[in-house]
């Protein structure tokens, strides 16, 4: 069987991650390890399932030690700003935000806890976003990091583009800046 795995926290995205995190919850997998990590596999490779469900154990084996990263906590990224396809972006903390950017990640928090869909990706975009460099107009030898302007018509896009692109180590990260800024508004 070829296929391509991934083997590291840094290489699987956001969007791999919610997935990952399903399987970690559902209790029917609980007793079962095997099942559990066939699922894994298949998220890390993109394989269906029952493809992987055909292997021998001899690659079963093989698989399941490639992505036995997943039981280890994921190394964290402190960086605040990261490129993506050849955009700058940068998390903007909470002092910065305003009143309607707050109320729009609180009402994202309220639909996934009533939905149970996950709005993490949602959140992301309206903290995170692109930014550039500029020439500090008090000190001409230096530049400055401007963020963009939240413009909800461009949410979704960009939850979508961390959906695919944001790595676990750069969210994790960006998820520790999130809470610290919470704890610092209480």
């Amino acid at each position: 069987m070829e296929m391509t795995i991934k083997t590291d926290w840094s290489e699987v995205n956001l969007s791999e991650f919610i997935e990952i995190s399903k399987v970690e919850v559902d209790e029917s997998l609980v007793s079962r390890p095997i099942a559990k990590m066939v699922k894994m596999c298949s998220i890390l490779s993109n394989v269906d399932e029952s493809d992987i469900l055909n292997a021998t154990s001899e690659v079963l084996n093989d698989l399941f030690t490639k992505v036995n990263f997943v039981i280890e906590q994921p190394e964290i990224s402190l960086a605040t700003s990261f490129e993506i396809d050849g955009v700058e972006y940068t998390y903007t903390d909470y002092n910065s935000l305003t009143a309607g950017e707050m109320i729009g990640i609180e009402q994202l928090l309220i639909e996934g806890q009533s939905s149970g869909r996950n709005t993490l990706p949602e959140q992301l975009a309206i903290l995170v976003r692109p930014a550039e460099r500029v020439i500090d107009p008090v000190d001409n030898s230096k530049t400055i990091v401007r963020v963009k302007k939240f413009d909800s018509d461009e949410m979704n896009a960009r939850a979508e583009l961390f959906m695919d692109k944001l790595t676990v180590p750069f969210f994790m990260g960006l998820l520790l800046e999130s809470i610290n800024g919470v704890k610092m508004l209480k």
